[in-house]
């Protein structure tokens, strides 16, 4: 996972960016952080979804990133993701 997404430090929220998964067949997806929405936007033509789960009190061992697909099965990204 690549991220690019802006995060406001003392809130420890997603402010804008973009974040891009790429599977183990090499594909890669960019997900757009929508500020209006307050979510990412996946790619069109995927059912997956990105979301982001700050730490608490703003802890990057407990951040997470949460990505489910249309089979509702959650992949959990935790700590710092590059």
């Amino acid at each position: 996972m690549s991220n690019v997404a802006q995060i406001e430090t003392k809130t420890d929220k997603i402010v804008s960016g973009s974040v891009v998964l790429i599977d183990d067949e090499g594909s890669s997806y960019t997900f757009t952080y929508d500020k209006n929405k307050k979510k990412f936007v996946p790619p069109s033509g995927t059912n997956l979804t990105l979301q982001y789960q700050s730490g608490k009190s703003g802890s990057i061992e407990q951040r997470k990133w949460i990505v489910s697909g249309s089979d509702q099965q959650n992949i959990t990204l935790t700590g710092t993701v590059t």
